[in-house]
């Protein structure tokens, strides 16, 4: 998995998506949740 994140006379994102990047970015959230900070 790559992430490329650059800021320079706008906004450009460059990465791949792979199952395991949306199913860890999920897991976070429900913890964050849990933890009552959303």
């Amino acid at each position: 998995m790559k992430l490329k994140l650059t800021t320079s006379n706008g906004f450009k994102s460059e990465f791949n998506i792979s199952p395991y990047f949306i199913i860890s970015i999920g897991i976070l959230v429900i913890q964050l949740h849990q933890a009552g900070l959303i």
